[in-house]
């Protein structure tokens, strides 16, 4: 293969025996192509923020990319390729692995949508397939591969058309025929087959890509001079503008709908950086391009990973736009991937430069870095426990079961940490592989069970969960005891330090376990996910609290200042159901559809009304509102979390089948071993950052704790206080209700607070709140909550629970403290 900027031909000798480790130079040159690359994307998004460079200009400067300068570097790279040197193995290592990644995203969408999207499952498997192999892939492969495999630059001009000339339109026409079922005037098949190959044929990439292979047999592989020299000006100008024009089109792309938002654009992520390298990496092991060259094959291999780390190319939001389908998540994902793919192909390119260190280097580094992120997960663990109990959500569907995960963390993290720092003897060994294996087994389990009982509860019932409690409980503890008890029975434990790895203690029967563990709670994790998505019972209750919050906030208002915002919290939630009891009945028991007798049914209700009361305590002091059940369940972090866990099993899962294999173990064999420890030792970091600082359980109680702390006079006058030292405003206030019309809100709203009894001499925030405003001493919700912050500093009112605060239109419940002789015993004061 010749190349343009070589002046040396690249014969099928040299190409397959050019196995020398990279040189320094060639890893020095890595970082200053990384950083320009990312570099002018950020110049491009300054320039496209700031109003540089004008939307009309960017347009103009996306059609010069798209019909001059890039056309013109493919075409020169085809005419001056040698196609006698191509391995064509390779090239179909690459088109399997792009066609089964299409094929499972687009299958996938298919299942997961709640209604058959072929248009959308077309855009998605578009996004995760084709790669901006030229703005971005070039300048980084290059400086990586040209001085000891420049032909892999090469391969880039021959990968593009896998996604453009054979996917791709496979997308088109799905999009083409989803935009025609949605249409008024429909069109015939062969318009939309017409349509789409119009799309093919007028792509300037794949018509420079049929000339420059005429042009190679017509040329003999070299351009005249004139032709060469003017189509290398255009091309020279291709990086740099195409970088340029990638910052400028991310501008006011980042799309935001709900909370569960990123969730696609996180999945479709992780398909394209994550999922996609590691099928072509295996695909390429298995076909073996390099033949009885097992170095020229792992050179591939490593090379197939890092294009497959290359981020999703613009056009595909043009495709986006131009069909109608998902243009907000496809524009969110594309940024999202383009910036998270900067740290993902630097760590893949440095571990494919990085010479493979000897087994004693390796193990030495890999128990520093287990023994580190042990202790970490160890200190995150406890963290979460604290922050679960002092919140009394230890005890709540599904943080129950999200507790029995975090204490399998914690085992896991204080297994390894074992395992690194005590000595060794035969029953201390076996000690901690109980511990170790117990701990890292039931991660994996307690992960399938969190996703199972998310299903069941949304999709079913609370109750359903409840019963299942003890199931859980054998599946989560027991199975994987049970299975390292038989491993430790039947498998010959390895006691030496120095083996290829110190983790896997019992050799192959540990791998075949573990690789059962993760591929069995992948799957179980995966079609629970798949059935919350399409039969979620609560959807609807969340898009009307998202709708009202997206109502009641106003623009100049700060999130911190929102969230903190007591007064502001009452009105989002107003329009949810209240009563508990018909929310019990309407959401957390089974639909009347199923097969349960009265008996049943009434068991049912005794055991979500206790999971109620105790729901009922744990929120009280916070600004939740118990009858919330869509805020109680935080699905978006439970989904978060098992996003990260997902992960950890995918990459657990990649590196016991290489181990398993006894393939060589080379720098992309460390950089996953590596991953794999930090995801499946260090699982309580992950945990904290989805829960660890929660709003509702961490920040506003210690917001509170701390307002109560230096506002404790404000909001709680002692007994010798005299009413002359309020304020005007809250005298009169005082005075007016005390006078005028305490006897008649003391007997409406004791009467009238559903699931209260009367003597109790207890009321919600929210039944004052209406009072308040219905009989016209309030003209708005917002003006009845600073009318009983005046009657809680003036005495009359106090929380039920002698808490301190302020007061709240939620479900915070408030006793009257004001004493009148002329009132029965009931409704004094209590003490």
């Amino acid at each position: 293969m010749e190349l343009e900027d070589n002046s040396s031909t690249v014969t099928p000798a040299t190409m397959h025996n050019s196995t020398t480790q990279p040189s320094s130079n060639a890893f020095n040159d890595l970082y200053p192509a990384i950083l320009e690359c990312f570099g002018i994307i950020l110049l491009g998004y300054v320039a496209g923020r700031t109003k540089i460079v004008s939307p009309s200009n960017s347009k103009g400067l996306g059609n010069y990319v798209t019909y001059f300068a890039l056309p013109a570097l493919v075409f020169k790279a085809m005419v001056e390729m040698d196609f006698s040197t191509v391995n064509w193995l390779f090239w179909s290592s690459i088109l399997i692995s792009k066609t089964l990644v299409f094929a499972v995203v687009y299958f996938a969408a298919l299942f997961i949508s709640r209604k058959i999207d072929v248009g959308r499952a077309g855009i998605f498997a578009i996004f995760a397939t084709q790669s901006n192999d030229f703005a971005l892939g070039y300048p980084i492969i290059n400086s990586m591969y040209k001085l000891h495999h420049p032909d892999f630059v090469n391969y880039l001009y021959l990968m593009g058309p896998i996604s453009l000339a054979i996917l791709n339109p496979i997308g088109f026409l799905s999009m083409e025929i989803q935009r025609n079922r949605q249409a008024t005037h429909r069109h015939s098949r062969l318009v939309m087959i017409g349509h789409a190959i119009k799309g093919l044929v007028t792509n300037p990439i794949i018509v420079m890509v049929v000339l420059g292979i005429v042009g190679n047999f017509a040329f003999s592989h070299k351009l005249p001079v004139v032709i060469s020299d003017f189509l290398s000006v255009l091309a020279d100008s291709f990086s740099a503008t195409a970088l340029f024009f990638l910052g400028i089109g991310m501008v006011g792309k980042m799309k935001k709908t709900n909370s569960l938002f990123f969730l696609t654009p996180m999945l479709l992520i992780g398909c394209k950086l994550i999922m996609m390298p590691l099928v072509m990496r295996q695909v390429i092991l298995i076909l073996k391009p390099g033949g009885a060259d097992t170095n020229l094959t792992e050179a591939f291999s490593s090379f197939g990973f890092l294009y497959g780390t290359i981020p999703t190319a613009p056009p595909v939001y043009m495709y986006a736009i131009l069909y109608g389908q998902s243009e907000d998540v496809i524009a969110t994902s594309m940024v999202l991937c383009t910036f998270a793919s900067a740290p993902m192909m630097f760590i893949t390119a440095t571990m494919v430069n990085l010479p493979v260190q000897t087994s004693a280097e390796t193990q030495y580094l890999l128990s520093t870095v287990m023994v580190d992120v042990g202790c970490i997960g160890i200190a995150c663990c406890f963290w979460i426990l604290v922050v679960f109990v002092l919140s009394k959500r230890y005890n709540l569907i599904p943080h129950h079961f999200t507790t029995h995960l975090v204490v399998a963390q914690l085992l896991a993290s204080i297994g390894i940490v074992l395992t690194r720092t005590v000595v060794d003897t035969s029953w201390v060994m076996i000690l901690k592989s109980v511990v170790l294996l117990i701990g890292v087994f039931s991660t994996r389990c307690w992960a399938a069970l969190l996703a199972i009982a998310l299903c069941i509860m949304r999709c079913r019932s609370l109750c359903a969960v409840l019963r299942l409690r003890l199931a859980f409980y054998i599946y989560g503890w027991a199975v994987p005891t049970l299975l390292v008890a038989l491993i430790i029975a039947i498998a010959p434990p390895v006691y030496s330090v120095n083996q290829q790895s110190g983790v896997f203690q019992y050799g192959d029967w540990q791998l075949i376990a573990s690789i059962i563990i993760l591929g069995f709670n992948f799957i179980l994790a995966v079609i629970a996910l798949i059935i919350l998505h399409r039969k979620d019972r609560y959807r609807h209750l969340y898009e009307v609290k998202a709708q009202a919050s997206s109502a009641d906030c106003s623009e100049g208002e700060g999130e911190t200042e929102r969230m903190l915002k007591a007064s502001g919290q009452g009105e989002s939630n107003h329009n949810l159901p209240s009563d508990i009891e018909d929310m019990r009945t309407t959401y957390q028991t089974c639909s009347l559809s199923t097969n349960c007798n009265d008996a049943q049914r009434e068991t049912c209700r005794r055991r979500t009304q206790q999971h109620q009361r105790l729901t009922v305590k744990a929120m009280d002091g916070t600004d939740l509102d118990p009858d919330d059940v869509v805020a109680s369940h935080q699905l978006g972090r439970h989904i978060l979390l098992l996003l990260f866990l997902l992960l950890s099993m995918t990459i657990g899962f990649s590196v016991c089948v290489w181990k398993l294999s006894g393939e060589s173990q080379n720098s992309l064999y460390l950089m996953l071993e590596f991953l794999d420890t930090v995801l499946a030792y260090c699982q309580g970091f992950f945990t904290l950052a989805v829960f660890g600082f929660d709003t509702q359980n961490v920040i506003i109680p210690f917001y509170n704790a701390m307002r109560r702390l230096l506002c404790r006079k404000k909001y709680r006058r002692s007994s010798t206080d005299e009413v002359d030292e309020l304020d005007e405003d809250t005298k009169h206030t005082v005075q007016q209700f005390t006078q005028h019309h305490i006897h008649t809100c003391k007997k409406d709203i004791l009467k009238d607070s559903v699931g209260l009894q009367q003597s109790d001499g207890v009321f919600r925030g929210t039944d004052f709140v209406d009072w308040l405003v219905e009989v016209g001493l309030a003209i708005d919700r917002e003006a009845a909550v600073v009318y009983g912050n005046r009657l809680l500093i003036g005495q009359i009112i106090r929380h039920a629970d002698r808490t301190h605060g302020g007061f709240q239109d939620r479900q915070v419940l408030y006793k009257f403290d004001y004493k009148d002789e002329s009132e029965s015993d009931d409704l004094q004061v209590v003490t």
